[in-house]
């Protein structure tokens, strides 16, 4: 009986130290990154890079608050530090914001009030500025993020520290997070253990 009750403490114990493994903050996201297009003589990005950003979920857009990675342009390399300044260009009037392509947004900044729609742009017109070690690169869609129909082909624009246009393409992608309870087998290996270990104990008192 005794043996009985440790084992639903010590399984329960197990189940809540899988707890962690799950999303803490729901409205906290991670994804990769990567502007690509066509060679900059062809109109494409003067330079293509990839990374990982942080933003804070919104109704009406996610707000970054971290990037990593680096841009690229032939033997040049830019390291990405962090999240640029908002309003960086009076032209772009940096936001700062994603809008996930598929995620459904409510309200301001790209809508009225009270008004939802599904993505179908990762950025808006004011766009994302990236800090590098270069300077402020701009990266920023020529159609808002609720245009009917969707945009196709190459329009997200960038403008790199020290001058220079491009279009492409501005992707984001989901981060393979931790599988929830993916701890929970060598939990109960190590319950099964200390079970032996008891009913061990059990016999030499007896």
């Amino acid at each position: 009986m005794k043996i009985g009750r440790a084992f639903v403490v010590c399984t329960g114990f197990a189940l809540l130290l899988t707890a962690p493994m799950l999303p803490a903050d729901a409205e906290t996201i991670t994804l990769n990154w990567s502007a690509t297009a066509s060679l900059p003589s062809l109109g494409g990005f003067p330079f293509t890079g990839s990374g990982t950003l942080t933003a804070t979920t919104g109704p009406g857009g996610d707000l970054v608050t971290n990037i990593t990675g680096s841009f690229t342009n032939g033997a040049i390399t830019d390291m990405v530090t962090g999240v640029g300044p908002l309003n960086a260009s009076p032209v772009f009037m940096t936001d700062n914001l994603i809008f996930p392509i598929g995620t459904t947004f409510t309200g301001p900044p790209v809508v009225g009030p009270g008004v939802s729609y599904a993505s179908v742009a990762n950025l808006d017109i004011h766009g994302l500025a990236f800090a590098t070690t270069a300077g402020v690169f701009i990266m920023a869609s020529q159609a808002q993020p609720n245009t009917t129909p969707p945009p196709t082909g190459n329009f997200y624009s960038q403008v790199p520290a020290g001058g220079g246009f491009g279009v492409g393409q501005f992707t984001l992608s989901q981060v393979p997070g931790p599988i929830a309870g993916a701890g929970l087998p060598g939990l109960i290996a190590a319950v099964g253990g200390l079970l032996a270990l008891a009913r061990r104990r059990r016999h030499r008192v007896v």
